[in-house]
């Protein structure tokens, strides 16, 4: 699944979140992952 979510308004830094999510992700059994718009706008360009 991809989410895209407006953190514009947070104060959590991209590594702290990822970290957060990572942490959550492994207590339900799954990969959370999170990365900056552009960084997957580039990486799944035609």
């Amino acid at each position: 699944m991809v989410m895209v979510a407006d953190i514009s308004d947070t104060t959590i830094d991209m590594v702290a979140l990822k970290e957060k999510l990572g942490d959550k992700g492994a207590k339900l059994g799954v990969r959370i992952d999170a990365q900056h718009e552009d960084a997957f706008k580039y990486m799944h360009r035609i």
